[in-house]
C-alpha cells in the first residue's frame, strides 16, 4: 500500500494499491461498482449519480479493479463466483470534445425493462410510459439485460 505523495507523471507511480485516504482516482475505463441485485459487480461508468456525488460514496462504491470491487461487497469467499459473472455496463465519454443532443425520453425507451407478464427484460422502444416517469427508471430501467434480469429473476 501508498503512503506517499505522487511525485512525476501519473504513469510513474504504482495506483493499484493506494490507500483509502488518497486522492480520488480518477474514473476511467474499467470502472467497476456494485449491483446487490444481481450479486457482482458492473463494469462501466454508468453507475448512478449519488454514487460520486459525495468522496465517502466514491470509496465505498467506485472501484477499478473488479477483485476489489466484489471482495468488499460480497466477501473473499464469493470472489471467483463475482468475478466471473461481472456485467458489462456502457462507458460514458467525459472527455467528448463535442457534447451529443441528448434526448432523455429516447434514451429512456432505449434501455431494458423488464415485461411483467412474460417475466423477460426486453429492449424494442415500446417501454411503458409509467416506466419512464420520475422516480420509477430506477427501478425498472437498465442499461444491460443481465442488470434487467437480474432484479426481475428473468431467465435468458
Amino acid at each position: 500500500m501508498e503512503n506517499t505523495v505522487q511525485t512525476g507523471y501519473y504513469w510513474e507511480s504504482y495506483q493499484a494499491n493506494q490507500a483509502n485516504d488518497a486522492v480520488l482516482p480518477i474514473v476511467y475505463n474499467h470502472t467497476f461498482y456494485p449491483d446487490l441485485n444481481a450479486n457482482t459487480c458492473i463494469n462501466g461508468t454508468d453507475y448512478p449519480s449519488w454514487m460520486e456525488s459525495d468522496e465517502v460514496y466514491i470509496r465505498l462504491y467506485l472501484y477499478k479493479a473488479v477483485g476489489d470491487c466484489c471482495t468488499f461487497w460480497f466477501g473473499q469467499g464469493a470472489l471467483t463466483d463475482c468475478a466471473n459473472s461481472v456485467i458489462q455496463g456502457e462507458y460514458i465519454d467525459y472527455n467528448a470534445t463535442s457534447s451529443p443532443s441528448y434526448n432523455a425520453t429516447a434514451e429512456l425507451l432505449d434501455m431494458w425493462y423488464p415485461h411483467l407478464d412474460d417475466k423477460t427484460c426486453l429492449k424494442d422502444g415500446e417501454t411503458p410510459t409509467w416506466m419512464t416517469q420520475n422516480g420509477f427508471e430506477k427501478w425498472y430501467l437498465f442499461n444491460t439485460r443481465e442488470a434487467c434480469c437480474a432484479a426481475f429473476g428473468c431467465t435468458f
